[in-house]
């Protein structure tokens, strides 16, 4: 989530990256690293997330420390210039 938001993306979330809402939730489609596995922390906060979107390849992106290269999918990301386009 931070490297999104330095690379200047608007990442959706609640709780400013506290694990407390879920909201930041990806599906990692590819990682050049394997992920650690999630902390007691993110699993706490991945219970958060609707069910039909859990899964072993969704994370908390604002718990996720990427190692490598990641790519991620997540809905309600853009860019600040794209917002507000219809």
């Amino acid at each position: 989530m931070r490297a999104a938001q330095r690379a200047g993306l608007h990442w959706p979330t609640l709780c400013n990256g506290a694990s407390l809402c879920g909201a930041c939730h990806v599906r990692v489609v590819a990682a050049s690293e394997p992920l650690a596995p999630p902390s007691a922390r993110e699993l706490q906060g991945l219970k958060l997330v609707p069910v039909y979107k859990q899964g072993p390849s969704v994370r908390l992106a604002c718990q996720l420390v990427p190692k490598g290269e990641m790519t991620v999918e997540r809905a309600g990301v853009a860019r600040p210039d794209r917002r507000n386009d219809s």
